[in-house]
C-alpha cells in the first residue's frame, strides 16, 4: 500500500493552528509548539499554555491529544489541532 509522504512529521517551530476542545466543541486560532511533527503544546493569548500528549501530526496536519499541566495533571480535555497551513 502506498503510503503519502508526511510532510508534517518533520515540523518545528511555533506556528498558529486551529485548536478544537472536543469536549466544549470551541475552536480557537492559537501559536503551537511543534517539535519533529509533535504538537507539544497550545498557548493562549493570556499566556497560558496547555501541553499536549500524543499530538503527533498525521498526513493531513490533523493531530489529537490530551491536553495537561505540570501543576493539574491531566484535565481530561482531548484537543483537535489543525496545522494544513502549516508551512
Amino acid at each position: 500500500e502506498y503510503e503519502e509522504e508526511n510532510k508534517y512529521e518533520n515540523l518545528d517551530g511555533t506556528h498558529t493552528v486551529e485548536a478544537c476542545n472536543s469536549r466544549t466543541g470551541d475552536c480557537y486560532d492559537l501559536d503551537a509548539d511543534i517539535s519533529d511533527g509533535q504538537v507539544e503544546n497550545i498557548q493562549f493569548p493570556n499566556g497560558g499554555h496547555l501541553d499536549l500528549d500524543g499530538a503527533e501530526l498525521d498526513q493531513d496536519g490533523q493531530a489529537v491529544g490530551e491536553s495537561y499541566t505540570d501543576t493539574d495533571g491531566y484535565d481530561g480535555d482531548e484537543w483537535e489541532i489543525n496545522c494544513e497551513d502549516c508551512e
